[in-house]
């Protein structure tokens, strides 16, 4: 890891910028409320997995819906959310989200979506820096990404 103190939040807003026009050519509003907060870790895979959250929001949010990112400081962690109004996950399919390959989505493939990975990638990078990462999912209605990272870090 090549660790180095940036601001959590501004690494969340340059990555939606990288989005933005996805999100708007596909009219699915993006609500940013995060608090400034300097973080300690290495920023490249925390973009990498901030990327990957991304990418799936885009993905399965349909037309006209509303993502919601969130970045706030508890007393001892760090903690992101990604809420989406999409399409969601089924309560079958949320134990295997994480594993390599597996797609909740079986229409997917390839060449429509991705590799699968992406969710395995991410969990991975949070894991190696002390943090944890869940997801919680209401058929067509939501999807919830929560990521939790002690602020202290060695």
């Amino acid at each position: 890891m090549h660790k180095t103190t940036f601001d959590f939040s501004d690494c969340l807003q340059n990555m939606v910028k990288n989005f933005e026009n996805d999100f708007k050519s596909k009219q699915v509003e993006v609500d940013i409320l995060a608090e400034s907060q300097p973080f300690y870790r290495d920023k490249d895979k925390i973009c990498q997995v901030m990327i990957n959250i991304l990418s799936n929001a885009l993905k399965y949010t349909c037309p006209g819906g509303l993502l919601q990112l969130k970045v706030t400081a508890d007393f001892d962690k760090i903690i992101f959310s990604a809420k989406d109004t999409g399409l969601g996950i089924s309560k079958e399919d949320l134990p295997f989200i994480f594993e390599r390959f597996y797609r909740a989505d079986k229409a997917r493939n390839r060449g429509t979506g991705g590799t699968g990975i992406g969710l395995t990638i991410s969990k991975v990078l949070i894991e190696a820096h002390h943090g944890t990462i869940t997801i919680d999912s209401e058929m067509n209605q939501w999807t919830e990404i929560v990521i939790k990272l002690p602020l202290k870090f060695t």
